[in-house]
């Protein structure tokens, strides 16, 4: 079975990298290694929700890993684990970013933070290294070959709900859209039940009181054969 995109990703992380991560941001290894999944997840849902509401999203995302930048920031992933983003990959790293999350991109790093009980400072540091292994992944695809922008959202797309399981509560993306659905689909089921219910009842009341008039006609019988043999 192939790996989901999260799982390929987060495989690029050697033990050397978690180290030099967790070094650098003075944290354990069990916290990055939670921050860092859930970083990643974060950062795919992210382009995945932006991919949704803007067609031409995904062309800036491969025309950053255009020329050299993508295998730069392949080659690269060790020394941003151990000394940050520099140079022209800190660019890359620095632009991508901002275009998946926007101005929401405190928040996720505080989320992610929380949820791995680390520092509030290191949430950042983790969403730049999970951006890093994302862009560093899909340099891998470009170098396949098997990068463009209708195959990026397919695969995107399918990975959707094998992100729910890396994402804490507060990040959720789908978690509107699914709670939507389910109330939308729940009144409506609320709604047709008691239809039902009120078409069996039809038919049981009719046969109800054709039962009672029967019994009420054979209580008058009853009763009017004593006098008509007086």
């Amino acid at each position: 079975m192939t790996d989901s995109m999260v799982a390929s990703i987060l495989g690029m992380v050697t033990p050397g990298v978690k180290q030099a991560l967790a070094a650098r941001l003075g944290e354990s290894l069990e916290g990055v290694q939670s921050g860092l999944g859930a970083a990643t997840a974060a950062t795919l849902s992210g382009l995945a929700r932006k991919a949704a509401a803007d067609g031409g999203f995904l062309g800036q995302v491969v025309g950053l890993l255009e020329g050299s930048a993508g295998q730069r920031v392949l080659a690269s992933v060790h020394s941003i684990a151990s000394s940050g983003s520099t140079d022209s990959t800190g660019d890359v790293i620095n632009r991508f970013v901002p275009i998946v999350f926007g101005a929401q991109q405190g928040e996720v790093a505080s989320a992610i933070s929380q949820h791995a009980g680390l520092t509030a400072g290191s949430g950042l540091g983790l969403l730049k290294m999970a951006a890093s292994l994302v862009l560093a992944y899909f340099a891998k695809m470009h170098s396949a070959g098997s990068l463009t922008v209708s195959s990026l959202g397919n695969v995107l797309q399918a990975e959707a709900p094998t992100l729910l399981s890396y994402l804490p509560a507060s990040l959720l993306p789908g978690a509107p859209d699914v709670v939507t659905s389910i109330s939308s689909r729940a009144p409506f089921a609320t709604r047709r039940a008691p239809a039902r219910t009120a078409r069996w009842l039809v038919p049981l009341a009719i046969a109800g009181a054709l039962l009672l008039a029967w019994l009420f006609i054979r209580s008058l019988q009853v009763t009017e054969e004593p006098r008509s043999a007086a």
